[in-house]
């Protein structure tokens, strides 16, 4: 059976939106986490709580992976399978950093923040569409 594989444009907004959610986790932890009092991280996420608690190495090392296993899954899933999947991801991920823009913009910024994410991704979902309707069955 020949399969078609999705555009890694499916992934992309999952990922974009996982590296400003990392870069606000980071920012916002505090002098004395990055004193070397990682037990004091600030975090809600379970896993990556867990990670950050141990040094914050551990959790940039753990993210290429993450990052692989969002692609991958954009990549190889069924298209709608995928697109639900990847919405989950930017999703959350989006929830992931408005908590921490609450610490440095106010309402209008978040519905910038949220129009801008909403536009994005469905810029990359369409350009996803387009390039999976000219690619031919993979062999």
């Amino acid at each position: 059976m020949m399969k078609r594989k999705n555009s890694i444009w499916l992934a992309a907004p999952a990922v974009f939106l996982a590296v400003i959610d990392i870069l606000f986790t980071l920012k916002g932890q505090s002098k004395f986490y990055w004193s070397g009092h990682f037990v004091m991280a600030n975090e809600q996420a379970p896993h990556a709580y867990y990670l950050m608690r141990q040094h914050p190495f551990l959790f940039l090392a753990v993210l290429p992976l993450y990052f692989g296993i969002i692609t991958l899954l954009g990549i190889y899933l069924p298209e709608r399978v995928a697109r639900v999947c990847m919405l989950t991801f930017v999703i959350g991920h989006t929830w992931g950093a408005s908590s921490w823009l609450q610490l440095y913009f106010n309402y209008w910024m978040f519905l910038l923040f949220f129009l801008t994410i909403s536009w994005v991704t469905l810029f990359c979902f369409e350009k996803a569409r387009q390039a999976n309707k000219n690619k031919p069955l993979d062999r």
